[in-house]
C-alpha cells in the first residue's frame, strides 16, 4: 500500500542578496522549516547582519543555527535533529585549507 503524504516541514535552500531577505529566511523558520542559506555574493558586513537577525530568530523558536561552510548556514526549529558535529568539520576543513598554503 502507498501513501501519499505531504511533509510537515521542509528544508528550504534560500540565497539572500541584502539584508531585507533576512525577513523572509525568518518567516520560514518560524514557520517550521529548515533553511540552508548560501551568501556566497553577500558582503561581510551583510552576513553579520543576517547571521545576527537570524540568530534572535532561532533563540526565539529554541531553534539552532550553525555554520556549515565559510558563506553557508543552516538554520533549524527546535523539531528538527542535525546530526553530526557539522561546525567541528567545517573547522578541520579550514584547518586542512591553512595546511597547504603554507
Amino acid at each position: 500500500m502507498t501513501e501519499n503524504r505531504i511533509p510537515d516541514s521542509q528544508i528550504n535552500i534560500m540565497e539572500p542578496r541584502i539584508f531585507a531577505d533576512a525577513k523572509s529566511i525568518s518567516n520560514k523558520l518560524m514557520s517550521g522549516n529548515a533553511v540552508l542559506i548560501k551568501m556566497n555574493n553577500v558582503q561581510p558586513a551583510t552576513i553579520r547582519r543576517i547571521v545576527d537577525f537570524l540568530n534572535g530568530t532561532v533563540f526565539a523558536i529554541d531553534g539552532s543555527i550553525q555554520q556549515i561552510d565559510e558563506h553557508v548556514y543552516l538554520c533549524a526549529p527546535k523539531k528538527f535533529a542535525i546530526d553530526g558535529d557539522v561546525k567541528q568539520r567545517f573547522n578541520k576543513r579550514l584547518e586542512n585549507k591553512n595546511d597547504y598554503s603554507n
